[in-house]
């Protein structure tokens, strides 16, 4: 080897060696804690395993007792260290006693028996008193000391001081972000050094999906969600518990709910058959398939660390948050190429940047990044571009590969099989087109059986299951309560509604729906089965008894569906790009705004943007602000269940 080939050589090496220890720093907190497990800091909070946080109920006097708190609501408490053992005083300034059985407190530090000692197990702690007996938490969720008792177990974290949104620039810290940011730019220049030739056109767009992803991960990161045992929460619950079932447990029969092991800080919700008697999760366990790969790392990760080993530690939150991320991160490449198939680069950045930042798609990327619309935004986008190179190249790869795509999107949330008419309706615009379309189903219908093999595959572990459970191989696993209304349709409600109005909290895709008509006159192959999937989609979505789909930002069950409206909407976008410079850049100044909208109402989710009860009062009373404004709660207004769930009306405050 010469000398210019060794350098070469080294060069390719260390690169890549670099790399993977900038990933490493970018994904880093850029936090030294001496201990993974104790705070860095004397201000604490106690929380349990099943996420309820320690507080003093003194205008009750009833000491200490476990409660559930929205994050930022839990109580600060103080630990003085001295010689092996804590105090612990409250943010009132009274220390923790037990003179008495049940906890209490005491104005001065003067008693020997305030003191207590740090047990670990794991990543918690029990606290036992100075003559070893244990605190536990009574039937009536008190704190009370005990003797040969098992002591409850508690997680020491830090009390950290949320700001009043998810994410703030007020609370940015300067130096990790700088720190962060550099580190991107150096993947960014060795990426474009030894892979240029993969992104000698279209860069901009290429930038773009790189940018995107880079404030997606930071947001995730620098926000800790998966410290706050709420990752695996709401729907979450249900989609993840065959993972924790089938391989910790080994028990699909989720008999073991009935005994949790010590340290188990998840939950579990089933439904029971009556029939047979065993319990069953009722939704499908599609987004499970997706949590896999995410949910084995967390495990391997949680053995290594010493963390609790049962499905539901911060190994386990912090992966799945990173599985979300990537899964949308692989969704923008895809939806990149599908764009560039038919538009130009800058269009399809702007369309990029629009679909992520200016919808409800950021939200469930980094805040709800368990449920399963940014992995359905994945499957959908990856579907789309394989529609279009199975209709360039008919090969038998591209049919398996549709299959279990259709597969995934259909048991992951099953009304979104509607997908399979973009398939269908691909390159149809009128009779003579439908003709060559049904002809060309033929000619290769060993392939289109092939695609219908494949995506029953992907269901046959679940059909399995619900014969295990229910002794039948098709169920509907939801239940009496919960149906569409197809006679009772809540679409003006469901799109305009100060409750979960589609397009009023997500007004950018009323450019994507203007652009549909744009595509009938210049993307004829996608204005059709974009037409009918998207009528097809709303009538189904807001057919449902809940058409808010309960706690969530906006509407929620239209998000994958952006991976096919970006395509109208980069037509719309070309359309406008064609007119007038004024409005060009009137068109241009909308876009910012819906953006900054989304964004700005994205920080209020965790505020006055009330997850289901949202009135027009609530709406514009707070629309500029952030926090909790006087008044707030009194305008909120839940929406009736009960009513719902019959198909009869119930409240709702109408935009019209």
């Amino acid at each position: 080897m010469d000398y210019l080939g060794f350098v070469k050589f080294f060069q390719n090496r260390l690169s890549r060696l670099i790399c993977l220890l900038a990933f490493i720093l970018l994904i880093s907190s850029c936090t030294n804690n001496k201990d993974r497990f104790l705070p860095d800091t004397n201000n604490v909070r106690f929380q349990l395993p099943n996420g309820a946080h320690i507080s003093y109920n003194q205008t009750e006097e009833k000491g200490l007792e476990a409660k559930f708190t929205g994050v930022g609501n839990e109580e600060t408490f103080f630990i003085e260290k001295k010689e092996g053992f804590i105090k612990i005083k409250t943010s009132h300034g009274y220390y923790i006693n037990y003179n008495n059985r049940l906890l209490g407190i005491s104005k001065d530090s003067i008693h020997q028996n305030e003191r207590f000692k740090l047990k670990p197990y794991k990543e918690y702690f029990e606290l036992e008193t100075l003559d070893q007996k244990k605190v536990i938490l009574n039937e009536s969720r008190l704190l009370e000391v005990a003797s040969n008792s098992e002591g409850v177990l508690l997680k020491i974290g830090k009390a950290n001081i949320y700001p009043a949104s998810w994410y703030s620039i007020k609370s940015l810290h300067i130096l990790p972000f700088i720190t962060q940011f550099s580190i991107f730019l150096i993947i960014i220049f060795l990426f474009f050094k030894y892979f240029k030739t993969v992104v000698s056109v279209n860069r901009a767009s290429f930038i773009t999906v790189l940018v995107l992803g880079y404030i997606s991960i930071f947001v995730i990161f620098n926000t800790k969600r998966w410290q706050t045992n709420k990752i695996i929460d709401s729907d979450a619950i249900i989609y993840y518990e065959y993972l924790p079932a089938a391989f910790i447990f080994n028990d699909l029969s989720f008999e073991f709910t009935n005994n949790f092991p010590r340290g188990f800080n998840g939950d579990i919700w089933t439904a029971k058959h009556e029939e047979t008697g065993k319990s069953f999760p009722i939704t499908s366990m599609g987004l499970g398939y997706m949590y896999l790969p995410f949910f084995l790392t967390g495990h391997f990760s949680a053995k290594l660390l010493g963390y609790t080993t049962y499905g539901y530690s911060e190994p386990y939150e912090l992966a799945l948050l990173i599985g979300c991320w990537l899964y949308v991160f692989l969704g923008l490449f895809y939806l990149r190429k599908i764009l560039l198939t038919y538009f130009d680069d800058k269009i399809t950045a702007l369309t990029l940047v629009s679909t992520l930042l200016a919808t409800n798609l950021f939200f469930y990327t980094v805040i709800g990044s368990t449920m399963s619309h940014a992995y359905s935004f994945f499957l959908f986008s990856a579907f789309i571009w394989h529609t279009i190179k199975w209709h360039k190249k008919q090969t038998f790869r591209s049919a398996v590969i549709l299959g279990l795509i259709i597969g995934l999107i259909s048991i992951v949330r099953p009304t979104n099989a509607l997908l399979a008419i973009v398939f269908m309706l691909f390159n149809v615009f009128d009779v003579s087109s439908l003709i060559n379309k049904v002809k060309l189903f033929w000619s290769f219908k060993l392939q289109i059986l092939l695609l219908l093999l494949f995506g029953f595959i992907v269901w046959t572990p679940q059909l399995a299951f619900w014969k295990y459970a229910t002794d039948q191989w098709f169920f509907f696993s939801y239940g009496d309560n919960n149906n569409f209304y197809f006679n009772n349709p809540h679409i003006l409600d469901g799109l305009f509604s100060y409750r979960k109005g589609w397009l009023l909290y997500t007004p950018i895709m009323i450019f994507a729906l203007l652009g549909i008509g744009v595509l009938f006159r210049v993307k004829k192959e996608w204005a059709l089965p974009i037409f009918i999937f998207t009528s097809l989609n709303v009538y189904v979505i807001f057919s449902w008894w809940c058409w808010w789909y309960g706690g969530s930002f906006g509407s929620r069950p239209m998000v994958e569906s952006y991976a096919l409206l970006a395509i109208p909407l980069a037509g719309f976008y070309t359309w406008m790009a064609k007119k007038h410079y004024l409005l060009k850049y009137l068109s241009i100044l909308i876009i910012v705004l819906a953006t900054t909208l989304n964004l700005f109402q994205t920080q209020q989710t965790k505020t006055c943007l009330h997850w289901d009860g949202m009135t027009k009062e609530s709406y514009w009373k707070n629309f500029t602000k952030l926090g909790y404004p006087e008044g707030v709660d009194d305008m909120i207004k839940p929406p009736d269940y009960e009513k719902a769930r019959k198909g009869t009306e119930e409240y709702e405050d109408r935009i019209f």
